[in-house]
């Protein structure tokens, strides 16, 4: 198994005036979505692999855009080939 850590950094704002910053937390909801069609299209259904996303943290307080999001998990296969 592999761990990975992602950093996204936007540029924070307060929620009432969201068009000022650029918000990170969409991006990385469509990264951990996108990292599900990799293990379902991209190897052979045969082939045992999997991709976690465990833990996601972005901001400290409910009305303030963050300006980064952090995903950590593991990425898990019993060849190195898959693994490439």
């Amino acid at each position: 198994s592999n761990e990975f850590k992602i950093t996204l950094r936007g540029k924070g704002s307060h929620a009432a005036m969201p068009h000022l910053g650029l918000d990170p937390v969409p991006a990385a909801c469509q990264l951990v979505t996108a990292f599900q069609t990799i293990v379902s299209r991209n190897k052979r259904p045969i082939d045992p692999g999997v991709i976690s996303v465990t833990m996601i943290h972005a901001g400290e307080a409910t009305n303030v855009v963050p300006d980064s999001v952090v995903l950590e998990g593991t990425v898990r296969t019993f060849t190195l080939e898959l693994l490439d």
